[in-house]
């Protein structure tokens, strides 16, 4: 969706959806091989160690919180596919939220990504919702770069700290 007409240097690889560990103890929802030698993702795999991205959709009606990023990190290891992830929702900013409630969780999802990194900033979880996903797409089809959001999400999560 985004890496297709990029050369090979600068792209993800096709994702494996529903990929399993060894043990089968844990299935990543989708894992790119990250075989970049440029650009953004050549920069994931130089400081994450990522030779693959992992992604985890969250595609419940509720909102991302807490427990789904601490629980997501335990894919992100310095050996295997490496400590850079994606977590896709359906909503990510508490800014938008409606309720008191909603906004909490997602505060608390944010909190412990910046917690997560914080304990380890050689492991980096990205949150993006369904209108992240809708600007990357169509950044991507006005002939621009959608990993633009990417770092800007990672420049975010390091000035606040």
């Amino acid at each position: 969706m985004f890496c297709e007409d990029l050369p090979p240097e600068l792209a993800l690889g096709k994702p494996f959806p529903q990929s399993r560990t060894d043990q089968e103890y844990d299935r990543r929802d989708l894992v790119l091989r990250n075989n970049a030698i440029e650009g953004f993702w050549a920069e994931t795999r130089q400081h994450y160690d990522a030779e693959g991205v992992i992604v985890d959709a969250k595609n419940y009606g509720k909102e991302i919180n807490r427990n789904a990023v601490h629980d997501f990190s335990r894919y992100l290891k310095e050996y295997g596919l490496g400590r850079f992830g994606i977590i896709a929702a359906r909503e990510v900013s508490p800014q938008t939220q409606a309720s008191t409630s909603q906004h909490e969780r997602v505060q608390s999802a944010i909190d412990e990504q910046k917690n997560q990194w914080r304990n380890s900033p050689h492991k980096m979880i990205i949150l993006l919702g369904e209108a992240d996903l809708v600007e990357m797409l169509e950044t991507k089809a006005g002939g621009k770069d959608p990993t633009a959001l990417l770092r800007d999400r990672m420049f975010t999560l390091k000035s606040r700290m």
